[in-house]
C-alpha cells in the first residue's frame, strides 16, 4: 500500500450512509419547521409588497388576457335615426369655433407661451384629470422640450378610448410677404383638437355615468393641399364640414361605448 493510501481514512458512516450530509432523518425536525416559516414569511412579504404598489383597487384590478378577450368580444351598441339626430344636435358649431378652435388659432411651437397657453385646456368641463408628460428630444433646431397632455375621466379604469391629436405646431418659415402672419395649423391640428374637445363636451353627461373609459386616432385622408404651409388658416376651414365630421364622431363614440 502506497504511503498516500495509508494516509486515506474514510469519513464516518452514519446509518450505513457514506455521506453524513445527505442523511436527511438526522436534521432535526425544529430546524425543517423554521426553514418553512420562514419561506412562508417570505411569500407572505413578496405578496403583500406586490397589493401595496397596486392601487387600482380589488374591483377595477383585471388581468391583461381578460382585457384582452373583451377587446376582441366588444360590440358596440346600434342607435336608431332618431337617436342619432339626437346626438348630433348635442354638437354646437358656435362652441365648437368660438370656444375651442378660436383659442388654438395661435402658433403653438413647443416651448412657446402658446404651447403652454394651449396646454391648459381652458376649454375643457369639470372633473377631467390633467396629466403633463414632458420629454426632451433633438430635433434640426436643437434639443427641445415636448409635451403631451392626457385627459383622463376615470383614472382607475382598466380600459380607455382615447382621442388623440397633436396641439402643437411645426416650425415654418414665415413668407416675406407676410411676415406677421405665423403658421397656425388650422387643420394640422388645431380643428381636430377642438372637435375632441367638443365631444366631450356635449357628451360630458353620458361619460360621466360611465365606470370606464375604454382609444381613437383620427386622420384625414388624403391631407389638404395647403397642409404644412402657411395657408393652413381659419379662413381655409370649412366650418359645416368640421361640423358635420364631429357629429359622425359623436355617433361612433356614443355607439362604442354604449352611452
Amino acid at each position: 500500500m502506497s504511503k498516500s493510501s495509508r494516509r486515506y481514512k474514510p469519513a464516518p458512516t452514519s446509518n450505513g450512509s457514506a455521506f453524513p450530509g445527505c442523511d436527511r432523518a438526522r436534521v432535526p425536525r425544529p430546524r425543517v419547521l423554521l426553514c418553512c416559516l420562514c419561506g412562508a414569511l417570505t411569500v407572505t412579504l413578496l405578496l403583500g409588497i406586490y397589493l401595496s404598489n397596486d392601487t387600482s383597487g380589488p374591483n377595477t384590478r383585471v388581468h391583461a388576457s381578460d382585457l384582452t378577450k373583451e377587446k376582441l368580444s366588444h360590440r358596440p351598441s346600434k342607435f336608431s335615426p332618431a337617436q342619432m339626430r339626437r346626438l348630433a344636435s348635442q354638437i354646437d358649431r358656435t362652441r365648437l369655433w368660438e370656444t375651442h378652435l378660436r383659442p388654438i388659432l395661435v402658433e403653438r411651437l413647443p416651448g412657446t407661451a402658446g404651447s403652454e397657453a394651449v396646454r391648459q385646456l381652458r376649454s375643457l368641463s369639470a372633473g377631467w384629470s390633467l396629466e403633463v408628460d414632458s420629454f426632451p428630444s433633438q430635433t434640426p433646431r436643437g434639443e427641445v422640450t415636448f409635451s403631451n397632455v392626457l385627459a383622463v375621466l376615470d383614472p382607475l379604469a382598466p380600459r380607455r378610448l382615447l382621442l388623440a391629436c397633436h396641439y402643437d405646431s411645426k416650425a415654418i418659415p414665415l413668407a416675406p410677404a407676410a411676415p406677421q402672419q405665423p403658421f397656425v395649423g388650422a387643420s394640422d391640428s388645431a380643428v381636430p383638437c377642438a372637435m375632441i374637445l367638443e365631444l366631450v363636451t356635449a357628451l360630458d353627461t353620458q361619460l360621466r355615468a360611465l365606470k370606464r373609459v375604454p382609444i381613437l386616432h383620427v386622420i384625414a385622408t388624403p391631407f389638404p393641399s395647403f397642409w404644412h404651409t402657411l395657408e393652413d388658416t381659419e379662413e381655409n376651414m370649412h366650418p359645416p364640414t368640421v361640423e358635420n365630421l364631429t357629429k359622425i364622431l359623436a355617433v361612433f363614440l356614443a355607439e362604442y361605448l354604449g352611452l
